[in-house]
């Protein structure tokens, strides 16, 4: 997927990192997005995406508690940003945000990242350490690749979201912690609980409310939207000059090509020199100047 949104960036001379390939980028280029409204789209399956973000919201209001929510998505649909983007407007955004990859983490580790532990709890425990769920009490954290949370583990978290108690590796009591936990997948946690590699009640416990991410394939005309908003905002941050207005750039007005549509062939022009199909000259293009400064 980020292959196909680089493909429709690069023909405008304009390479984006990955974390600012997105479909869910801000309108505003120096502040994180602290609305749903600012959601870039009108697709409808991005409306949906915000009208539960705004229902979500909307019932912390009304009884000031935030229930457990699950993201699900494909990789490099924005799960992680979105999670974010929830938690700066709510209720907790002057709290921790904590974010934690179970993928990122060996297994061995996990537990004491995750619940903390007490001095001599194993070898080399020379001090105590909180665990990232006490590191974000009276915030929000954020659990991606849920799924591959071990079973014994899984136990645990569901007695921490049970009973608001924590108690780290080695410790003979638990302590109170108020968290607000956000988790995501990319697989099917559903499948997974008939498979037995998930608990059932701690998918419930973690599934009050889901949001579902659409890949960028199923955007439709919102991919030209955010293709241009990014792009803006990359050649903001990377000072590139004399660019206009991207989708309005006279006769040869930039039109970012269709996800599968074959790329641009080059062909010699009239004055001897390669020129795309559409005619442009790639000598004005910021990469081959570049190049030329390089061979100078």
């Amino acid at each position: 997927m980020l292959r196909e949104q680089r493909d429709l960036l690069f023909e405008a001379g304009c390479l984006l990192d990955e974390d600012w390939i997105s479909w869910t980028v801000s309108t505003n280029n120096t502040a994180p997005m602290s609305n749903p409204d600012e959601l870039v789209g009108h697709s409808p399956k991005i409306a949906a995406v915000r009208e539960k973000i705004l229902a979500l919201l909307s019932g912390e209001a009304a009884t000031h508690r935030l229930p457990p929510l699950l993201i699900t998505g494909e990789t490099g649909t924005g799960k992680s940003l979105l999670a974010r983007i929830i938690h700066e407007s709510s209720s907790r955004s002057a709290a921790q945000f904590v974010e934690l990859n179970g993928a990122a983490i060996p297994e061995n580790l996990l537990e004491s990242e995750l619940f903390g532990y007490e001095r001599g709890a194993f070898t080399d425990a020379r001090h105590s350490k909180s665990g990232l769920l006490q590191v974000a009490h009276h915030g929000t954290l954020f659990f991606d690749e849920i799924g591959l949370l071990p079973l014994s583990l899984q136990a645990k978290l569901l007695t921490v979201l049970e009973d608001g108690r924590v108690r780290r590796l080695g410790a003979t009591r638990s302590d109170p912690v108020d968290v607000w936990i956000i988790s995501a997948t990319n697989e099917d946690l559903q499948a997974a609980v008939r498979a037995k590699r998930f608990r059932e009640d701690l998918y419930h416990r973690l599934a009050v409310m889901t949001v579902a991410l659409p890949p960028l394939r199923e955007l439709g005309d919102d991919i030209d939207i955010l293709a241009r908003h990014a792009l803006t905002r990359a050649c903001a941050k990377y000072s590139v000059p004399g660019r206009r207005d991207i989708s309005t750039r006279g006769d040869a007005a930039w039109r970012p090509r269709r996800v599968g549509a074959p790329a641009p062939e080059r062909g010699p022009g009239p004055d001897g020199v390669e020129h795309l199909a559409d005619g442009r000259d790639p000598r004005g293009h910021p990469k081959h100047r570049a190049r030329q400064d390089h061979e100078i």
